[in-house]
């Protein structure tokens, strides 16, 4: 991350790891959501019995003078075995470990607060410091 010189930088990435694919899509999950339709990914799972996976959220904080805090979130999920949703993209077949509707069925502010949690945990770390100006 590069020294910030304006004020305070946050930055957010993750990974989405699939236990039975040896950790594929990892880093590149995001661009492997966009060209990999669902139905493919099923393809490529088809015939494997752990269905278990599991995202890593990593933000960071960065402050002017080079100090940076890091904050690592680990979300565990499973991937269906058919496609269920009208999304059209892989939430249709990922789901919290456990479930039977996938986060396509689910309304957003039931499964959102997971990915969230890096967001408050910097929001409790910055309460009471004197950072803004």
């Amino acid at each position: 991350m590069r020294r910030s010189t304006v004020g305070m930088v946050i930055r957010e990435d993750h990974g989405f790891y699939i236990n039975a694919l040896s950790g594929f899509p990892g880093p590149y999950g995001n661009y492997f959501e966009r060209t990999v339709p669902s139905k493919k990914m099923l393809d490529m799972m088809k015939g494997c019995k752990d269905r278990r996976a599991h995202f890593v959220l990593a933000a960071a904080v960065a402050f002017p003078g080079g100090k940076v805090k890091e904050f690592v979130h680990k979300v565990h999920i499973e991937i269906s075995e058919s496609i269920k949703g009208g999304k059209g993209n892989w939430d249709d077949i990922m789901r919290l470990p456990g479930a039977k509707k996938t986060f396509s069925q689910t309304p957003d502010d039931e499964w959102t607060l997971y990915w969230t949690k890096n967001f408050e945990e910097i929001a409790r770390y910055l309460e009471g410091k004197k950072i803004w100006r």
